[in-house]
């Protein structure tokens, strides 16, 4: 594909984006995070995932998460960076969950939470690999009842998620 034909198909791409398509949204946005097609441009790039995300778009949410994170495009901001990691762990988005395990373990953007830490943890330790020292590091500061009720919010917040994912698809 020439020059011209790749301009031809970013441009139908953005008229998606601007009729609402999410995932074309999220497309332009990373054609301007790394400069293909079009200037490198990380505000015009935040712009793009920042609409995507706004609709729901999980992936869209981890990116504009992670752009607050490092500063990207937008101020650094870790509340903001925390708030589109949660958007993207409500949908049970295995990466949200595991960072916003991270988040609480830490207390980065967020209180320092050992039982939220060990639930989101959990839960994202079941879809993906995490680092295999996130949960034992984790568990070696906390008592044996704080794991047990750690246990019990695993099991609140898989329901939570699973009913904030059945209300939106019955929305659909």
């Amino acid at each position: 594909m020439d020059s011209k034909d790749s301009l031809e198909a970013f441009n139908k791409l953005k008229d998606r984006a601007w009729l609402g398509d999410t995932n074309a949204q999220c497309a332009v946005g990373h054609h301007y995070r790394w400069g293909r097609c079009v200037p490198k441009d990380s505000v015009e790039a935040t712009k793009w995932f920042r609409e995507a995300a706004s609709q729901g778009h999980s992936e869209a949410q981890i990116i504009i998460a992670t752009c607050y994170m490092m500063g990207e495009g937008v101020p650094s901001d870790l509340e903001q960076a925390v708030h589109w990691w949660r958007k993207a762990a409500e949908q049970g988005h295995p990466h949200a969950l595991a960072r916003m395990g991270f988040c609480f373990d830490r207390g980065e953007g967020v209180e320092r939470d050992p039982i939220e830490a060990y639930a989101y943890y959990k839960l994202a330790g079941m879809q993906i690999e995490l680092h295999p020292m996130s949960l034992p590091n984790l568990e070696e500061t906390m008592s044996n009842e704080e794991i047990v009720v750690g246990k019990m919010r695993t099991k609140e917040l898989l329901k939570e998620i699973n009913t904030k994912i059945a209300a939106k698809k019955a929305g659909k």
